[in-house]
Order: structure tokens, then sequence, then C-alpha cells
């Protein structure tokens, strides 16, 4: 039995769609499965939707795929009425004050803003907030490396990875509004760049938002056995 399946949206109106794993639901993945969850993962770039005997879905998706997330959730309702369904994702982040809104978000029993590894735990024990707004925490070494055994990684031409999350300014129009920036310590992020190149990768892409914001921490991660 699979306690919840986590889906990644296509992202066709992108030049290269699907030539990167989705870390956003893997953090999810690898941070719950710790916890003794059986989690699903769906990436829609490559993969066909079923619905199988998961309790939970969660939808991650950005403002281009909102109209695709809610068919997707309506689709989810109708097979099974009893389905609890998440949505999540930079959509989510950003425009918060809809999520209230019962005509657009309807099909949502549930909305993650911000991080959702904590959220999406608490939402398996059993929490029913309507929104759950996701403090970040500075230190992200406390969250898991991501599930990439979930995936398969030989889709992916590029290996990808985190070392940051979040920017210090405060654009009204960015998903990071007013959420805190947070690091992965140069160590861990090294041994995420050694597990992506003992897949075969010899190219790194650094999905940072402000991946230079502290010019040291880059720095130490440079004094390892990569070219940067």
């Amino acid at each position: 039995m699979t306690d919840l399946t986590l889906v990644s949206l296509k992202d066709d109106f992108l030049e290269h769609a699907g030539d990167r794993p989705p870390l956003g639901i893997l953090y999810i993945a690898s941070f719950l499965e710790k916890y003794g969850y059986s989690i699903r993962v769906l990436d829609l770039n490559h993969d066909e939707f079923t619905i199988d005997d998961s309790s939970v879905y969660g939808i991650s998706f950005s403002t281009p795929q909102y109209f695709q997330a809610h068919n997707l959730a309506k689709q989810i309702r109708k097979a099974n009425k009893n389905i609890k369904i998440i949505a999540g994702g930079a959509h989510c982040s950003a425009w918060q004050k809809e999520i209230g809104n019962p005509v657009s978000f309807n099909v949502f029993d549930q909305a993650v803003i911000g991080d959702g590894e904590i959220p999406m735990l608490n939402i398996m024990r059993g929490v029913t907030f309507r929104r759950y707004y996701s403090r970040r925490k500075y230190n992200l070494d406390i969250y898991s490396i991501p599930a990439r055994h979930l995936v398969n990684m030989k889709r992916y031409p590029i290996g990808t990875l985190m070392s940051s999350r979040g920017c210090f300014g405060s654009c009204i129009f960015c998903s990071c509004h007013n959420i805190p920036y947070g690091f992965h310590s140069p160590e861990r992020t090294v041994t995420e760049m050694e597990m992506l190149v003992d897949y075969g990768y010899k190219e790194l892409y650094f999905h940072d938002d402000t991946f230079t914001i502290e010019k040291n921490r880059v720095w130490l991660q440079n004094e390892s056995r990569f070219e940067v």
C-alpha cells in the first residue's frame, strides 16, 4: 500500500520540458520516508498519471500549471471522493490569498505555503488546516537528500541540486516573497554533488534562487574536487 502520491505536472511551457527531476517533491518524499511513509512520485513529463491506493495526493505546481493542477484534482476527486488532495508549489506560495477562494481552490482539501516537508508530515498525521504556512528553517541540513531513487534518473540529462532556498529580496510577484532564506552546509552540498557524480553526471545545475549571495559558502564548496 502507498500512503502518499506526489505529482509534478508537465512543464511543456518550458523549452526543455522534463529535463530535470522534480526536486521539491523529492525532498518531501525523502523526509517522509524517514518517518516510515510509503511514497510514490509521478513526473508527468515522463509518467502516465494513474490513481492507486494512496489516501493522499500532493500536487506541486507553478502559476502556468494552475489549470492543469485543477483539472487533475477534479479527476482524482471524481475517481474517489475520499482521497485527500493537497496543493503546493510556487503558485501557492506566490498567491497566498487566492488559496482561500472557494471557487479557485474548491477541489483541494488543503494547501501548503512555503517548504513542504514538515507541513506534509503533519498532514499525513492528521492535521487539517485549510492553509498550512511553513516557517523556513535556516539550517536546511535537517532535511534529507532528495529521494532520487523514486524516479528514473536516466531520464534527466543534467544533475540538479539545491544548496540554498529563498532570497533576501522582497519582490511582491515572487514565490519567495517574505519567506526567509535557508542554507545547506558546504559539506552537505558536496556530499550531494558526489552522489550525482556517482549517478554518472558530468554537469551539475544548481537550482538556487540566489546561489552566490553568500560568497564564503560558495568558495568552500569550490574547494572540493569539483571544477566550478
